[in-house]
């Protein structure tokens, strides 16, 4: 029996944890500072690849020790060997700890509207869906937030690759590409379901 849940807390990624155990890989692409592997961990215990480009996001997560988590520092891209600059927004610490603004860390800089902070830019090395799961097989789920690399990242995938994939959540990030980005996933042999606060939830299997 489905049980298709938005995991809220600003995240609003949406998850059928019914098909997730501890046997399961999930990959949280854009895993920012871990908010989304400590949520998803209070309804399933599982191992969890968590993707981040920001190092001071990376760093974050790493302090956090969680246990059954590999923290990747790269960015989820389209195209093996890609080369990538990162541009890093920093802003003042919050009260947890991490940078103001730390959200808009992206590797296509479209975020000057934020720049009044002090902004780093620096080379990122890329990763695609398609290693991803040359290394750990499988992936039950997963979750993307990659401020606009969602749409190249999904036109990249075969559909032997994407068969791998059970349930994507994602965010998307311009109202343009929203039809090229259903597109794309039904063509890859999912049935997709648009969501509140610009969220995607695919699926392979039924809901």
């Amino acid at each position: 029996m489905s049980n298709l849940i938005d995991l809220g807390h600003d995240l609003h990624h949406w998850v059928d944890v019914s098909r997730l155990n501890k046997d399961s890989v999930v990959i949280d692409a854009g895993a920012n500072v871990g908010l989304f592997v400590e949520v998803l961990r209070t309804h399933v215990d599982c191992k969890i690849i968590a993707v981040e480009c920001g190092k001071e996001n990376v760093a974050h997560i790493k302090n956090k020790n969680f246990e059954n988590v590999d923290v990747v520092g790269k960015a989820v891209v389209g195209n093996s060997n890609q080369s990538i600059t990162l541009t890093e927004i920093v802003g003042e610490p919050k009260g947890d700890g991490t940078m103001r603004y730390h959200q808009w860390h992206n590797i296509y800089g479209n975020h000057s509207d934020h720049q009044t902070a002090q902004v780093n830019t620096y080379e990122v090395e890329g990763v695609t869906l398609k290693e991803l799961i040359e290394e750990y097989g499988t992936i039950d789920y997963l979750k993307m937030d990659i401020e606009g690399a969602e749409y190249e990242v999904i036109e990249s995938l075969t559909r032997e690759d994407a068969q791998k994939i059970k349930q994507i959540s994602l965010e998307w990030h311009d109202e343009k590409q929203k039809s090229r980005l259903e597109e794309a996933l039904i063509s890859l042999g999912y049935e997709v379901f648009w969501k509140p606060h610009t969220e995607i939830y695919a699926t392979l299997g039924e809901v």
